[in-house]
């Protein structure tokens, strides 16, 4: 519907951009639009999304204290005296309360069951062993963290908040819980999209504690390289059944020099071999300033490389708006 509503608020990412603009479109001139995310709340974007005209405000970097700070001052029906809310602590390790998980006082979102990842037409699919569960119909998102470690100059998770903040263990498996008794258990799997989940090792310990005991979950996830066997083991045991990782270039000198953390993916990947999780490598292709003969030589070295995934996923390298890398590059860089 149109409206007229408190308010439209739409985080959309890059390349979602246009399909929040249309919807945007439909709300504009009778309820009070709001972006934020990665793509109008990174940077010089902030600034750019306001100028563009759909939007009337814009929530800048993390959103979980100025978001809910932009709709008290809607609902004073006071006009809000800036367009732009940033989040107003400097030290992401910690809330001001001091919560270590401050991520658990935001309200669980409502899902439109249209809106899932269908299993069964998702080009690489998530679909678990049929030992853990039988015939998932749809994939559910669940986020465990906000935030990244890493400073990968082709992502802009890290810009929108620099460190990892996590929801308890115990607030994640409540939630998935939860959404097994709406959906029925079996009938999907759980996507923890963390940036980098990771990041912090003993909370991974805890979640997976708390996923076997309650579940276990059939679980896709996003770590890196910097991976151990009692790590894996446990989260064998949680329910996760893939690992997606970024190897994103054959060369570990390139990696570090694009911000990745330090980790031997060689050992990650048969780790996660020898306990039964499924691989999934992602590979970026298409850098700044590469030749024909440099890709050539990049996909002969992926070729070559002493380990395998059990998929492969290649991905273009796009310079997101704010992203480091869109600093560097130039009209001229850009293919389209």
């Amino acid at each position: 519907r149109s409206g007229p509503h408190d308010a439209l608020v739409l985080f959309p990412y890059t390349y979602t951009k246009k399909l929040a603009d249309d919807v945007a479109r439909k709300f504009k001139g009778n309820t009070p639009i709001i972006y934020g995310g990665y793509h109008a709340g990174v940077g010089v974007m902030s600034k750019r999304v306001l100028e563009e005209g759909l939007a009337n405000y814009v929530v800048s970097g993390r959103g979980e204290e100025s978001l809910p700070r932009l709709l008290r001052d809607l609902a004073a029906d006071e006009r809000p005296t800036k367009a732009i809310y940033r989040h107003i602590q400097r030290n992401d390790s910690i809330s001001l309360s001091g919560n270590p998980y401050p991520l658990d006082r935001l309200p669980w979102p409502i899902r439109d069951e249209r809106l899932m990842q269908n299993l069964e037409v998702e080009p690489l699919p998530f679909l678990p062993p049929q030992s853990l569960v039988r015939n998932p119909k749809r994939c559910i998102i669940v986020a465990g963290s906000l935030g990244c470690n890493a400073r990968c100059d082709f992502c802009i998770s890290w810009m929108v908040a620099s460190k990892s903040m996590h929801r308890s263990p115990k607030a994640v498996v409540d939630e998935m819980e939860w959404l097994n008794k709406i959906y029925g258990a079996g009938g999907a799997v759980f996507h923890i999209v963390n940036p980098l989940f990771n990041a912090n090792r003993e909370w991974v310990m805890s979640l997976c504690k708390e996923m076997e005991r309650r579940g276990p979950f059939p679980t896709v996830c996003m770590p890196d390289f910097c991976l151990d066997l009692e790590m894996v083991q446990a989260m064998k045991r949680a329910g996760v059944f893939m690992c997606m990782m970024g190897l994103e270039f054959a060369s570990t000198g390139v990696r570090t020099d694009r911000g990745k953390r330090v980790g031997n993916p060689r050992i990650a990947y048969e780790l996660c071999h020898e306990v039964g999780i499924i691989t999934r490598a992602f590979f970026m292709l298409g850098r700044l300033g590469m030749s024909r003969a440099d890709l050539e030589a990049e996909v002969q070295a992926l070729n070559n490389l002493p380990f395998r995934a059990d998929q492969l996923r290649i991905n273009f390298e796009v310079p997101f708006p704010g992203s480091v890398t869109a600093s560097k590059c130039s009209p001229a860089d850009i293919v389209t």
